[in-house]
């Protein structure tokens, strides 16, 4: 019957493997981070496109003529997409079904 404690590789293995599970801990917490800060620049960079295409909008529905309507009408689905992104973590927008 083996019995870990007469192994002498037995305490090297498990040296190795509380050493790899360490690195392997490292690398998450970084990759987490990363991932926090790619998601507070999505963030940024969302809220600020949210604010120029709402402005645009207004800008255009001042005009009352029909040629701007459908501009208006595109720019009004483009603040609905950002606005769903921008409700959503970076990974939601793939679990989640897309509304349009």
């Amino acid at each position: 019957e083996y019995d870990p404690r007469t192994d002498p590789a037995f305490g090297l293995h498990v040296k190795y493997l509380k050493r790899h599970l360490e690195e392997c801990q490292a690398d998450f917490v970084a990759q987490r981070q990363r991932n926090d800060e790619t998601q507070a620049a999505v963030d940024c960079l969302l809220s600020s496109l949210l604010v120029m295409t709402r402005q645009i909008c207004e800008s255009l529905q001042s005009v009352k003529t029909l040629e701007v309507q459908y501009d208006i009408q595109a720019v009004e689905a483009l603040c609905e997409v950002v606005k769903w992104l921008a409700s959503r973590s970076c990974v939601q927008w793939v679990q989640e079904e897309v509304p349009f």
